[in-house]
């Protein structure tokens, strides 16, 4: 059996990925695809997903430095 395709990748940098893409709408482009994992019952990528939601949250709480900007 081969590894799922999700698996090579860290949920913690991909939603560094998305937050450098998407900004504001990070979280809610993770949802969306944990939504879309769901429908295809794919427990894995829906798992993974999540994950990725979760990092942007921690990543989006941390107090900015000086030097970050908006």
């Amino acid at each position: 059996m081969t590894a799922h395709p999700l698996a090579s990748f860290d949920p913690q940098d991909v939603g560094a990925v998305l937050l450098a893409d998407f900004r504001t709408v990070a979280g809610s482009q993770a949802l969306f695809r944990a939504f879309l994992a769901e429908r295809d019952h794919d427990a894995t990528a829906v798992r993974f997903w999540l994950d990725v939601y979760e990092a942007i949250l921690k990543e989006s709480r941390q107090p900015c430095s000086p030097d970050r900007t908006k």
